[in-house]
């Protein structure tokens, strides 16, 4: 089960410590009634990894299954959806026993910047509170607005 909120920011912070930075190119199998991802994920902590990722529809709580593939998989299947596809830069920040994770978008969706965290329980994710040195670059909450999920990024783009 993953548990998350997101948030939309109006600018890229100033990190107060980057845990790791992490390039994302990430492709769509299927997007009707959850999602079919296929990830390819290079930092200098994991090197470069290659994932297959399914999820259920929902918004702060859903169904995920992943699994680690072999390269030649990834490349196989990501020559079948060119046209669903983003990239981004992920960059971790630790804060007490949970991650926030920036996502910078990169490529058709550069300017786009996602505060994302996921929690181990709903009571959780419901009690976050934003830390103050971020407060001031968050436009708003995105975690029930389906425009701000990855797979309709890529399929259409920045919301208007």
């Amino acid at each position: 089960m993953e548990i998350e909120r997101k948030w939309l920011l109006n600018n890229q912070p100033n990190f107060p410590e980057i845990e790791e930075i992490i390039i994302i190119e990430q492709g769509y199998i299927a997007i009707e009634d959850g999602e079919i991802r296929i990830r390819k994920m290079t930092s200098k902590k994991l090197g470069v990894k290659y994932f297959i990722t399914i999820k259920s529809e929902g918004s702060i709580a859903r169904q995920e299954w992943e699994q680690e593939i072999p390269q030649w998989t990834y490349e196989l299947l990501m020559e079948t959806i060119r046209q669903k596809i983003i990239s981004k830069a992920l960059f971790k920040i630790p804060l007490n026993n949970l991650y926030l994770e920036f996502h910078a978008y990169l490529r058709s969706l550069d300017g786009l910047f996602i505060m994302e965290c996921e929690f181990p329980n709903l009571e959780e994710a419901e009690a976050f509170e934003i830390p103050n040195w971020i407060i001031d670059f968050i436009d708003k909450e995105v975690t029930d607005d389906p425009r701000y999920k990855n797979k309709n990024l890529a399929i259409n783009g920045l919301p208007k």
